[in-house]
Order: C-alpha cells, then sequence, then structure tokens
C-alpha cells in the first residue's frame, strides 16, 4: 500500500514539473504602457526611421533577457516624393540583460485590436 501511495507522489510531482516547465519562457501578454515595452517600442521604430504613434498590443517572453512582440502603430517616412504613412507592423525586440536591445523583426501587418486571430504570431526567437 505504501508503495502505490509513493508511485502516486511520484507521478503527481512529474506531472507538476512537466505542466509547470511548459509555461516556463512562455508569452505573456503586458499592459502597453510598461516601461520595458516603451523602450523596446522606441527602440524599434528608432531603427526603422519610423515615429511611434501607440503601442497597440504587447507580450513578453522571459528568456536569457526579454523578448517583447508588439503591434505597433507607427508613421513610416514615404519614399521621395511620397507623404509619410501611418501603418500598423508586428515588432519582435529582444532585451539583454545587459539593456541592449536587437531588432529581430518587422513586418507591415494588421495586427491592432480587429485581429481575427485574437493574437500575435510571430516565429519566436
Amino acid at each position: 500500500m505504501k508503495f502505490k501511495a509513493f508511485l502516486f507522489v511520484v507521478a503527481l510531482f512529474a506531472f507538476a514539473s512537466a505542466t509547470s516547465a511548459q509555461k516556463l519562457g512562455g508569452w505573456k501578454e503586458v499592459d502597453t504602457t510598461n516601461e520595458g515595452v516603451q523602450k523596446a517600442a522606441e527602440f524599434a521604430v528608432g531603427k526603422k526611421n519610423s515615429k511611434l504613434i501607440e503601442v497597440l498590443k504587447a507580450e513578453s517572453q522571459s528568456v536569457a533577457g526579454m523578448n517583447y512582440r508588439m503591434c505597433l502603430k507607427v508613421q513610416s517616412p514615404g519614399e521621395k516624393d511620397e507623404a509619410d504613412a501611418v501603418i500598423t507592423v508586428e515588432a519582435l525586440v529582444f532585451a539583454s540583460l545587459r539593456r541592449t536591445y536587437e531588432l529581430k523583426s518587422w513586418t507591415e501587418k494588421e495586427c491592432g485590436d480587429d485581429d481575427d486571430d485574437g493574437g500575435l504570431l510571430f516565429l519566436l526567437y
């Protein structure tokens, strides 16, 4: 009887460990006014010579640093003899533990609140 109870406890522990391991490193929704999100968004638009209008959605992922994937409304500079354009983009920015930033992706896409899939889709870093 004690052996069965021991096996049950071991199985329960293994299941709990596997469940929590799946959540570690996962994406979580973050407030768009979060300081880390704002810094990552400003970095991204700076790299693309654009102007940030608004962060529409944001998620973070804890890695060896932090990944931020965001839906941004930006003013993008037009080509020669063209006006600037307001567009939405999906941006993925990695913030290292040393507070350096790297723009991993920047894709023009409708990704605001009207997005049918209910979330941001990216190839993960």
